[in-house]
């Protein structure tokens, strides 16, 4: 039942996503050409080279607001969804479904997670296709970070791993902190969205205090400058620590909520 669902979802969201990736792709291709033909001319010395050059500015300006956009966006739809699906007038036909709340949140959960690995994906991509003909100048900034990473100390694959492990817990806390938000504001009754709002800035208030409390722990056992990388994989650690502790909770507590206390009237 589980991958029904999850099909249903992934594909009653794509039709936001979809569009969004298709047009980051197609600017990606655009940018790539533009970035290339500045390149060129300004080795061959073209009349031409100013007026791509503005263009290419231009284009990278909108681009750049864009990828913010497009950051702000999928959390926006995630939410949307969520909420549309699960509280709105809508809820009376998801909560008519043979299944458990427990299953409703795991599927949205997992949806939320595929289309936030499909775009870093198509992200990755697009940098790899920026760097594409110029590697030799990435490799040597590569060399000189790991480098600088060495000196203070830190193990490049302890980074590396620490990076991704971070980046795949991301990706399941960041929506079950909204979804958390908006199955306690669900309680509020008539004022569910001014609820929720209240709730996530009350749970994101509570997150950033534990996280200064750990930084400023921390940072009193730092007393050298060699010793940065105490702080930095300290972070890492604690940083992986709370976030599974923020899946188990947001989580229980959403999907208790939604089993005990739903209430659509």
């Amino acid at each position: 039942m589980l991958t029904k669902l999850l099909k249903k979802d992934i594909t009653a969201t794509g039709r936001f996503f979809v569009p969004m990736i298709i047009i980051y792709a197609v600017a990606c291709v655009v940018g790539k050409i533009l970035m290339e033909l500045v390149l060129s001319m300004l080795h061959t010395g073209s009349n031409m080279y100013d007026i791509i050059l503005l263009v290419a500015t231009v284009f990278a300006t909108f681009f750049i607001i864009y990828i913010v956009a497009c950051y702000i966006l999928i959390r926006v739809f995630i939410v949307y969804d969520f909420y549309k699906t699960m509280v709105s007038d809508q809820a009376y036909l998801t909560h008519m479904l043979p299944v458990s709340a427990n299953l409703l949140v795991l599927s949205k959960v997992l949806a939320a997670v595929v289309w936030q690995a499909l775009t870093g994906f198509v992200v990755a991509a697009s940098i790899a296709m920026f760097f594409a003909g110029h590697y030799d100048t990435a490799i040597t900034g590569f060399y000189e970070f790991i480098n600088s990473m060495e000196a203070i100390g830190m193990s490049f694959d302890f980074y590396c791993l620490n990076v991704f492990i971070n980046l795949v817990l991301s990706a399941f806390t960041t929506p079950l902190m909204f979804f958390a938000a908006i199955a306690i504001g669900h309680l509020f009754g008539k004022h569910r969205i001014l609820g929720a709002i209240g709730s996530y800035v009350g749970i994101y208030v509570i997150i950033e205090v534990i996280s200064i409390l750990f930084l400023i722990v921390i940072g009193f056992r730092i007393t050298k400058p060699e010793q940065t990388s105490l702080l930095v994989n300290g972070s890492f650690v604690f940083s992986t620590i709370l976030s599974l502790i923020m899946i188990g909770v947001f989580y229980w507590v959403t999907q208790y909520i939604f089993s005990r206390k739903l209430n659509l009237e």
